[in-house]
């Protein structure tokens, strides 16, 4: 399998599950936070599977409305032969979800639609152990996930494995998987922070130029083991000049991947990242006073600021836009 810095464990880890799919239905996922390192691993395993059909979606936050959209993606050209084969009121409902077929009025039959892909999955399986590699599976809309629930639910015996990066870790697995595979076929890959001196080395390899060394021992600290984090923010200094107060500024990218984290915390936890925020008289903060207003909960607090937040040690600058409450 390609060589991934300081992931040797998970590396073995993903070589099992893959020759476990010549067993019958088995599913691992790869759980961490954004930038941790999920997607890489999941390239790895592609790109070393010899001998497995592979079927592969990259789901994204902005499409998990739409029905049936992470489905046609995974099935995509393979799906054509295999439909060949199903009866024809199972056909016609994946040619409908799939958009292949006019409904010309017609609803679709969820259970029609699972038992399409059931039956799909078990005649690509006849001809070779497939590999469903979901990628940002908390983004898959909610038609396809029930419809390759329904399918895994009924594939006993059937050459498959399941492969799934999960960004939010403490909630429901995807698909169910706790409940639609038995015990044991499904195993968890939680992903932790690089070492430092493997964070190191990714940028070594990624920047083979010179750079300087205070920069770069900042960026690793910041960073605090996430590739991304360090990857981005030395590309955002590698030609720039340092700040007289040894700041490092904050690209775009993790400035909104840090925005979302910021809005998904509760009040309790948010409220107190203020503090740290205000430890530099560089600070500039503009707080609207909150408060219970009648009839509309609590007020929405504005802030428009250039503040400093503090991790292990090292700052970099973040803008906020909104501070909701």
């Amino acid at each position: 399998m390609t060589v991934l810095i300081g992931r040797d464990r998970e590396v073995v880890q993903l070589r099992g599950f893959l020759a476990a799919c010549e067993d019958g239905p088995c599913a691992l996922t790869i759980e961490g936070e954004a930038g941790i390192g999920k997607t890489a691993l999941l390239d790895a395993a592609i790109r070393d599977t010899f001998g497995l059909c592979v079927l592969r979606v990259r789901c994204a936050e902005a499409e998990s409305g739409l029905a049936y959209v992470g489905l046609g993606d995974l099935l995509g050209e393979r799906a054509g032969p295999a439909m060949a084969g199903l009866p024809p009121p199972q056909r016609r409902a994946l040619e409908i979800a799939l958009l292949r077929a006019d409904p010309a009025g017609e609803l679709v039959e969820p259970q029609a639609v699972g038992r399409a892909v059931l039956g799909v999955l078990r005649l690509l399986a006849v001809q070779a152990p497939v590999l469903v590699a979901i990628d940002d599976a908390q983004w898959l809309d909610a038609a396809s996930a029930r419809a390759l629930a329904f399918a895994l639910r009924r594939l006993s015996g059937v050459r498959l494995g399941l492969l799934a990066t999960w960004r939010v870790a403490d909630c429901r697995p995807p698909l169910g998987l706790d409940e639609v595979l038995p015990a044991g076929r499904w195993r968890r890959l939680v992903l932790g922070p690089l070492h430092p001196d493997d964070l190191g080395e990714l940028l070594d390899q990624r920047f083979p130029r010179p750079r300087r060394r205070s920069l770069r021992a900042r960026v690793i600290a910041a960073a605090a083991g996430n590739p991304l984090y360090a990857v981005e923010l030395m590309a955002a200094h590698g030609t720039s000049v340092t700040p007289v107060d040894d700041s490092l500024k904050l690209p775009p990218r993790l400035e909104e991947l840090l925005a979302g984290r910021l809005e998904r915390l509760p009040r309790q936890a948010a409220e107190p990242l203020a503090a740290p925020a205000l430890l530099r008289r560089r600070s500039r903060w503009w707080w609207l006073p909150s408060g219970r207003t009648r009839g509309r909960g609590w007020r929405t607090r504005w802030m428009e600021t250039s503040c400093r937040y503090l991790k292990g040690g090292c700052g970099f600058r973040i803008r906020c836009s909104r501070w909701r409450r």
